[in-house]
């Protein structure tokens, strides 16, 4: 099982629309998106499923959010 603080976030884009990919361990497992008020994330990778998608509008709490999305999907998908 993972947790939040395991996972090391790569912003690969710093403007419009922000974006981060997320590893753990060197292994991508998930990928962040924020445009256009909405913030999606994609697990494994960007073309992987959509685990979380709602309004942009916790600010910096938004990445806390996301990020808890990734550990559920992970831990329910491959540390299962």
């Amino acid at each position: 099982m993972i947790e939040a603080s395991d996972l090391k976030l790569d912003k690969t884009c710093e403007s419009c629309p922000e974006q981060y990919n997320v590893y753990y361990h060197g292994q991508q497992i998930g990928y962040i998106r924020r445009r256009w008020d909405r913030i999606w994330v994609h697990c494994p990778n960007v073309y992987g499923e959509v685990v979380h998608e709602a309004p942009d509008d916790l600010g910096a709490d938004g990445l806390v959010v996301t990020t808890e999305s990734i550990v559920k999907w992970f831990n329910d998908n491959v540390a299962a």
